[in-house]
């Protein structure tokens, strides 16, 4: 996520698939870049299509039939829905039809870049028509309702139900969508008001299974919604690299906002 929002900045805050490409790849080849131990199938098939069958990197995104199609795969798309929602309100495009139609399509286009899944390019299009609304609309009440309904009938799923318990599952879409869109409607709704985020993230780490990538995905939709004065200190400022990912955030901010005057970072 992280080097899709420097890639943004340095696209003067808009989404280019071939240059975050070829960022993701210099990424994830580089060593000492990261320390993660673990991979997921998706960048594995990636690497393994551009090393082994030596294609080019626009050929390289797979699918295993099982674990692509997969919640985490909805981060990307978030990204790119959210600096593509500020950039078009920023330059006067707010509730135009076609607007939202381009964030859409960016989205979809930012889940291509690492992934081969038609079903993950169509989630991230109503997902992002979410992240939309999150931004746009009022953040008070209950104004969120309808549009997860919205969510839901778009992707053939129940209506979300905010009376039930936050639930554990896979990372699969099939299974990780409903109670995440459960939570939406339940903690959107919620009497805690600028608290509600910090509950909601608290509640679905003590849950358990793929929490992860569902914690990120309800924290851009939540967070939107109580804006930054509703992000308690600790969830920021406790985090690892704080200060890094604070420099990153508003170079990304001032990108989309069109303020841009400077590159955000090495990639």
């Amino acid at each position: 996520a992280r080097v899709l929002m420097k890639s943004i900045v340095a696209t003067n805050g808009k989404f280019n698939e071939d240059h975050f490409r070829k960022s993701y790849v210099d990424f994830m080849t580089t060593k000492g870049s990261h320390n993660d131990t673990y991979a997921s199938t998706c960048h594995r098939m990636f690497f393994a299509n551009m090393v082994f069958q030596k294609k080019d990197p626009k050929d390289c995104p797979d699918n295993d039939g099982h674990n692509v199609d997969t919640i985490d795969g909805l981060i990307l798309p978030t990204v790119t829905a959210l600096a593509e929602t500020a950039r078009q309100l920023h330059v006067g495009n707010k509730d135009g039809e076609g607007s939202i139609k381009d964030i859409q399509m960016a989205a979809a286009r930012t889940a291509a870049v690492t992934r081969s899944s038609s079903i993950l390019e169509r989630v991230s299009e109503v997902w992002a028509e979410l992240i939309y609304t999150a931004i746009t609309i009022d953040a008070t009440g209950s104004e969120m309702e309808q549009p997860l309904v919205n969510v839901a009938r778009a992707l053939g799923l129940n209506s979300p139900r905010p009376n039930r318990r936050d639930e554990m599952s896979a990372c699969y879409l099939s299974q990780s969508l409903p109670p995440t869109l459960d939570m939406l409607s339940k903690y959107t709704q919620s009497r805690e008001g600028i608290n509600s985020c910090r509950k909601a993230l608290l509640n679905n780490a003590n849950t358990g299974g793929e929490n992860v990538h569902r914690g990120a995905v309800l924290g851009a939709v939540l967070g939107a919604r109580v804006g930054e004065e509703g992000l308690q200190g600790d969830l920021k400022d406790d985090l690892h690299s704080s200060k890094e990912l604070e420099n990153e955030i508003n170079h990304f901010v001032s990108a989309v906002m069109g303020n841009q005057s400077q590159e955000g970072g090495e990639l």
